[in-house]
């Protein structure tokens, strides 16, 4: 299994039990945009795990199990999560094994 950690940076991304993406916290334009960010992590590979929205922190973390999606989709679903997509700077790659990544909101709320 490979997985892709996602910390997005004062969001207010949240998940139903069914594992759609919600908006738990409404903020305007950055709810959109983390919605579409959550989205499209949903579209390409299963989410084993989140935690929630912290207080005070604004961090929500996804764990998702990408070993099925092919190089071309997950060079996509970078390139939704950009900055030119959905105002999301990557600003942590790590290789091998799981792939952290976090993102810290760029757009102003």
């Amino acid at each position: 299994m490979t997985n892709i950690r996602l910390i997005a940076n004062r969001n207010r991304i949240g998940f139903k039990a069914d594992g759609h993406a919600e908006n738990r916290y409404a903020c305007g334009k950055i709810s959109i945009m983390c919605q579409a960010m959550a989205e499209a992590i949903l579209a390409r590979a299963p989410v084993e795990s989140v935690n929630g929205y912290t207080e005070g922190t604004g961090k929500t973390e996804i764990i998702a199990d990408i070993s099925g999606i092919s190089e071309a989709e997950y060079r996509e679903l970078l390139t939704i999560l950009g900055v030119g997509q959905i105002g999301f700077s990557i600003i942590q790659v790590q290789f091998p094994g799981s792939l952290d990544i976090a993102f810290e909101n760029s757009a102003e709320g």
